[in-house]
Order: C-alpha cells, then sequence, then structure tokens
C-alpha cells in the first residue's frame, strides 16, 4: 500500500530539453524573419543609392551644359586594361579591380620609400634627436 501512496516526480532534464528545443526553434525563426528584414533594407539602399547617383550624374551634366562645357568634358584619364581596352563606367568592377591595383602599387612603393630614408638615414649616421641641439 506504500507504494500506491507515492507520487512519481516530475523528469525535469525531459522537460527542460524539450523547452530548450523550442526556444531554439523560436531563435532560429526570429533570425530568418530578421535576416529577410535586412535583407530587404539592402536591397532598397542599394536601388536608392543607384538612382542618386543617377541624379548625381544628370546634375552635374545640366551643369555643364549650363556652362558650356558639355562638349569639351573628357575623363581625367583613361584606364586601359592590360589587352588595350579602354574602361567605362559599364565595366564598373573592372575600373575597381585597376584601381585597387593602383593603390597597391602605390602602398609598395611608399613602404619602399620609407626604408629607403630609414637605410638613408643609417648610411649618413643622421640622426634627427641630435639636430635639435
Amino acid at each position: 500500500m506504500a507504494k500506491d501512496n507515492i507520487i512519481q516526480f516530475p523528469n525535469k532534464l525531459q522537460h527542460n530539453l524539450k523547452q530548450k528545443a523550442q526556444m531554439l526553434q523560436s531563435r532560429l525563426e526570429e533570425l530568418g524573419v530578421e535576416s529577410q528584414y535586412i535583407t530587404d533594407d539592402i536591397q532598397y539602399l542599394n536601388n536608392a543609392l543607384k538612382k542618386n547617383k543617377e541624379e548625381t550624374h544628370q546634375i552635374v551634366q545640366q551643369f555643364a551644359d549650363l556652362n558650356g562645357m558639355s562638349k569639351e568634358m573628357k575623363p581625367i584619364i583613361d584606364l586601359v586594361t592590360e589587352w588595350g581596352e579602354l574602361l567605362t563606367p559599364e565595366n564598373e568592377k573592372i575600373v575597381e579591380n585597376k584601381l585597387d591595383e593602383i593603390g597597391d602599387v602605390f602602398v609598395d612603393v611608399a613602404k619602399q620609400l620609407e626604408e629607403a630614408v630609414k637605410q638613408l638615414t643609417i648610411d649618413l649616421n643622421i640622426n634627427p634627436e641630435n639636430e635639435d641641439k
């Protein structure tokens, strides 16, 4: 009879695992919704930026027309690919890559120049600290 009066203690581990699984599932769903909002925002902002660039170009063109410069306008520099093709805004990615390459070359040259100045300072035994005295 004593065994009939015992109340079974609930299994907390099993209950906690179910709750945790539900919480994780809910969080995944929240992240999915949030990611979609962010993706939509990025797409909207990219479209807005594209429209602003186009409008800016039109305004600058109108200023050039007002000043009688529209026929004189030429690119400041002509970027040419390794194959001799003129780079235009239509192939903007190629232009971006070419400018990145040019920037990398400038960084390398600046580093070499800095090293050359350091070596020259050492070779000529120039000490900037002694010049102040």
